[in-house]
């Protein structure tokens, strides 16, 4: 009997550890488990305003080492899913993960993670009254309540003749094969201890923790929102009822995603080097916003028309296989997509009809914050533009502020003298105008007045002519009213006549401002650029190669120069780049309401090496349809706007550009890891970027062990793609 009593105990406590394995899952709870009245709810849930600084900051407190993220050890040879299907006769390998091993503080929010993130109907739902935190309403409650299950076996799980406690053991930060970021807390099940007592016999039973059985975790993703070469929310030019812009010849290096549809020429060859996925949104309001979900209807346009399946319920890869099936038999567009993201909704080198709605960010406050320097690390802090600058020009440069003069081919990088610095200089501004000197146009005398002398002109007659303005933009006047300078370390100083000045403080890299007017790298030298080349040797570089700045100016940004690195990033074509260790300069240009815009004056294949976004506007050329043809817009990073904005024009008979720039983008594959909302709270100093909350976060894939392999849906075929 006693027996009996010690395996009936043993059970309790094998039911418990149950229970808190539901708590630490992705997998919701029933409304029945949950009581009348309550919708199914996700145990461990993270709010979709959490930042990404400040998980890291928690998972830095369950560590219990104070050891920053950045310092942890590295784990090369990391898989995260070893017993994944091979693509390419590989399973993905992150050789940049790094790991800690828990080490218990007793600290009351140590576990302040799991305090906030699981929610308070969880406890009671799946344990007894007496097993509960003390008081549910309060997160260090909840907090001490896992402090107590990881240290102590006396806690509130034990019972008179149980005995059950858990291991914190590690917590690994990597980087998925589909992008993003994600931290996986691994855990364990210590000793469970049963006694049963009866008739004055003692038996007693332990479950010992078998390391392949009893080991498990969760994690925490978010993915990438720089995962894109070009990522639009409308498919289409600002004012148009319908996705209106075709792909036809294209070539694009890295994978491209709309919310909405995308637009295929009948014949098209566009090739897509990284694949491309649309979201099929129907309900995209003015301002391009549908919550953090859309109405979906997987198709694409061809010809005027909706591709798309006949209305029922399908799978991903049902729409998938019919849809890029209907595509091939239209066009002959080339994809190159070796790893699908996710592999069970379409094949390789297949497009995602089906893909997940990307919610853009909705304000820019934390990049205001970070520039005042609340709520980042004492010492560290921002630049916001002054009230008398609208301009700001980055330059990497010697103790003197001379550009960089090397250049090395081979390595793609400018030679950096020992006392290099990152110099950012603040400017007034003022509006300039380029002139077409091949033709006159008739204006009245005030026109003619403020026309200079070079450009206007009167006849025999006395009338008045000037020559036509192609574009004007602003550009800088006179000195800097404002200058700073940030050497390798991130220690900020101040110019004051002569002298710098050290501020006290590190710069965190964000600089932040209203409407910034004009943002420029060094002037060109005189290296020669034939039109259409990316020439790099001919454009100092803006960046310093330890400096990772975010410019964030909320009604919009003006680009009037090359913004270039010291240390380029390599372009995804370029096979023969293979930079180890990857650069660490890096730039994000961001305006919540405003446009990011080119300036019509700027140089003839212009290099932009950044992350460029506007959430509710556009990335365009200003006047690009009257200014002359410049070559390409050659970008090495990232672009992401609401409306598809216009570089240029082109003769859609010779398919030659006839005005303004042509786009030669190239994914920056560094930005598949989601950086941060710009905070100040991570080192090096600055790290760029993401300007918005963690929406996107999915909380815990099922606390699955770790030797659980995922299975792939078969491909099934249906019913044909036919237009609306």
């Amino acid at each position: 009997m006693a027996q009996y009593a010690a395996e009936s105990n043993l059970n309790v406590a094998r039911s418990q550890l149950r229970n808190v394995g539901r708590m630490l899952s992705g997998q919701d709870l029933s409304a029945e488990e949950l009581g009348s009245g309550s919708q199914p709810l996700t145990p461990l849930s993270v709010p979709a305003d959490t930042s990404v600084s400040s998980i890291e900051a928690m998972a830095v407190q369950f560590c219990g080492t104070n050891t920053p993220l950045v310092n942890w050890t590295v784990l090369p040879g990391f898989q995260p899913n070893p017993n994944a299907a091979p693509v390419n006769g590989q399973v993905y390998t992150d050789n940049n993960a790094r790991v800690c091993t828990v080490q218990l503080t007793g600290q009351v929010n140590q576990f302040e993670l799991l305090g906030r993130f699981i929610r308070p109907e969880i406890y009671t739902a799946l344990l007894a009254p007496r097993e509960r935190p003390t008081n549910l309403s309060s997160v260090d409650s909840r907090a001490a309540f896992w402090r107590d299950v990881f240290s102590n076996s006396n806690n509130t799980l034990a019972r008179t003749d149980s005995r059950l406690q858990l291991n914190a053991l590690q917590v690994i930060k990597y980087t998925p094969a589909s992008g993003g970021r994600a931290y996986r807390f691994v855990l364990g099940a210590g000793n469970v201890i049963a006694r049963g007592n009866q008739a004055g016999a003692t038996r007693v039973l332990s479950g010992s923790n078998v390391q392949s059985q009893q080991t498990w975790y969760f994690e925490l993703t978010l993915p990438s929102l720089l995962k894109n070469v070009l990522q639009t929310n409308f498919h289409r030019s600002r004012g148009s009822d319908t996705p209106n812009v075709n792909f036809l010849d294209q070539v694009f290096n890295g994978p491209v995603h709309t919310n909405e549809h995308l637009v295929f020429a009948n014949g098209a060859t566009a090739t897509f080097n990284g694949g491309f996925s649309s979201a099929g949104c129907t309900n995209l309001d003015s301002e391009g916003t549908a919550g953090w979900t859309c109405t979906k209807r997987p198709g694409y346009y061809s010809a005027g028309q909706l591709r798309a399946l006949p209305q029922g319920s399908y799978t991903p890869r049902q729409y998938n296989n019919s849809l890029n099936a209907d595509l091939d038999n239209r066009t002959d567009v080339n994809i190159i997509n070796p790893e699908p993201d996710p592999p069970e909704d379409y094949a390789v080198n297949d497009g995602n009809f089906a893909a997940d709605y990307i919610a853009l960010p909705e304000n820019a406050e934390d990049q205001r914050a970070a520039a005042n320097g609340e709520g980042t690390p004492p010492g560290e802090a921002g630049l916001i533009v002054p009230s008398n600058a609208t301009g700001i020009q980055l330059l990497a440069g010697d103790a003197n502020g001379n550009p960089l003069t090397t250049f090395n081919s081979s390595t793609t990088s400018w030679t950096e003298p020992t006392n290099t610095y990152q110099y950012i200089r603040f400017y007034s501004t003022e509006e300039q105008c380029s002139y077409d000197t091949s033709r006159w146009e008739q204006v009245n005398w005030q026109t003619y007045n403020n026309t200079p002398e070079e450009f206007r002109g009167r006849d025999s007659y006395g009338r008045y002519y000037r020559r036509p303005i192609m574009s004007c933009d602003p550009a800088m006047r006179g000195s800097p009213v404002r200058e700073y300078r940030v050497d390798s370390e991130g220690n900020l100083s101040v110019k004051s006549g002569s002298s710098w000045n050290s501020t006290g403080q590190k710069f965190n890299g964000v600089i932040y401002g209203d409407q910034i007017s004009n943002v420029i790298g060094p002037p060109r030298n005189n290296v020669s650029n034939p039109l259409g080349r990316e020439v790099l040797n001919n454009a100092p570089p803006a960046l310093a190669s330890f400096s990772k700045v975010t410019i964030a100016g909320v009604n919009g940004v003006r680009i009037g120069s090359d913004l270039t690195m010291s240390n380029a990033p390599c372009r995804l074509e370029d096979t023969a780049c293979n930079k180890n260790p990857l650069p660490k300069n890096m730039l994000g240009i961001y305006s919540q309401a405003g446009d990011l815009t080119i300036s019509g004056n700027a140089p003839a294949d212009l290099k932009i090496h950044a992350a460029l976004m506007s959430s509710e506007g556009e990335v365009r050329v200003n006047n690009y349809d009257k200014i002359p043809q410049r070559g390409s817009v050659h970008m090495r990073g990232a672009l992401i706007e609401n409306w598809y904005g216009p570089f240029g024009t082109f003769n859609p008979q010779t398919r030659e550009n006839q005005s303004g720039y042509g786009r030669n983008f190239s994914y920056d594959n560094r930005y598949r890891e989601a950086w941060p909302r710009l905070t100040g709270r991570c080192r090096p100093p600055g790290r760029p970027w993401t300007p918005q909350a963690a929406r996107d976060w999915k909380t815990c894939r099922r606390g699955k062990p770790l030797q659980e392999s995922s299975g792939e849906i078969t491909p099934q075929a249906h019913a044909g793609v036919h237009p609306d």
